[in-house]
C-alpha cells in the first residue's frame, strides 16, 4: 500500500527512526497534536500497513483513578448517543466541546485475559472508520461597501 499524504509520511518515518514509541512523544518528534497522531495511526494502521496501535497501561493505576471518579458518575442513567459534532480537517485542532454526562464505569463480563506480548505481523486488514468528505469551513457573507 503506497502512503501518499505528506503527513502521513513525516509520521511514519519519524516511527521507523524510533520503531517503537509512545503516541505523545512521536507527536512531540513531528510536532503535532498527539490526538491527531492516534487517529492518523489508527487510520494507517486500519488500511492495512504493517502497523500495530495499542494501548499499555497500569492496571492498579487506573483502578485508582476510576475509584477517585465521582460516585455519581456511577448513578447516571444511560443517555441516548449524542449526534456527531463536524469534523475539522487535519492538522487543525480547537476547543472541544463535550455534550451530555459522563457514561460512568461499565462491566466487563468473563474473565479477564492477563497481560500479553505482540509478536510477529498484524493478522491482517481492519475496516477504519468510514471517512467522510471535508468541507473547508465557509466565510461570513460580504456586506457591500
Amino acid at each position: 500500500m503506497a502512503v501518499t499524504d505528506p503527513v502521513d509520511i513525516r509520521l511514519l518515518a519519524a516511527l521507523a527512526d524510533l520503531g517503537k514509541a509512545a503516541v505523545h512523544e512521536l507527536a512531540a518528534k513531528v510536532g503535532m497534536d498527539p490526538r491527531e497522531v492516534a487517529y492518523r495511526l489508527v487510520a494507517l494502521s486500519g488500511s492495512g500497513l504493517p502497523l500495530l496501535v495499542g494501548v499499555e497501561s497500569d492496571p492498579n493505576g487506573l483502578r485508582a483513578a476510576i475509584a477517585g471518579s465521582p460516585p455519581s458518575w456511577a448513578q447516571q442513567p444511560q443517555q441516548p448517543p449524542q449526534p456527531q459534532q463536524p469534523q475539522r480537517p487535519p492538522g487543525q485542532s480547537g476547543p472541544h466541546n463535550v455534550q451530555g454526562t459522563p457514561s460512568g464505569p461499565y462491566t466487563v463480563q468473563g474473565t479477564p485475559s492477563g497481560p500479553y506480548n505482540v509478536h510477529g505481523t498484524p493478522s491482517g486488514r481492519y475496516p477504519g472508520p468510514p471517512s467522510a468528505p471535508v468541507r473547508p469551513p465557509m466565510a461570513p457573507p460580504q456586506q457591500p461597501p
